[in-house]
């Protein structure tokens, strides 16, 4: 489940179709984003119908600034797994200019495919002072009530 407070970046699809041949395809989507320290980096993949008669498959890489994020390898099983939605976390943003990279690599082994699948990408919001205020009374709280167990 996608957290209400993200800041989308953008969203898109890929997908390819062979009707008459065999090949490879591919092909690179690029965000650029200024984050604050903290903000975490989501990425939703959700999968399209498929037509399938022969083997297929996907490469799929995030980077940032060059730096490999999240690199995965679907074959035609893992793919036909997307058909329901998945949320991944990718990790932590330090603060600055953030340089996104998606990358596909498409290898179709067979005639007659078609497949595709959706992707949304965005970053966790920054947490308000207010958040961070109220984070840091609850956990006093906490210590002074153990503290008080204890004696």
């Amino acid at each position: 489940r996608a957290p209400p407070d993200a800041n989308w970046l953008g969203a898109g699809g890929y997908a390819y179709n062979s009707r008459s041949m065999l090949w490879g395809a591919g092909s690179t989507t690029e965000y650029t984003v200024t984050t604050g320290a903290g903000q975490h980096l989501l990425l939703g993949l959700f999968g399209g119908q498929g037509i399938v008669d022969g083997t297929y498959a996907i490469d799929f890489t995030v980077r940032n600034n060059g730096v490999v994020l999240f690199t995965q390898y679907f074959d035609d099983a893992a793919l036909a797994g997307l058909k329901g939605a998945q949320l991944l976390d990718l990790g932590v943003l330090g603060a600055g200019l953030q340089n996104l990279a998606l990358s596909t690599e498409w290898y179709i082994g067979g005639i007659d495919t078609a497949y595709g699948f959706q992707y949304v990408m965005g970053v966790s919001a920054v947490p308000e002072p207010t958040t961070w205020l109220a984070m840091l009374l609850g956990l006093g709280t906490l210590v002074m009530a153990a503290r008080r167990r204890r004696q």
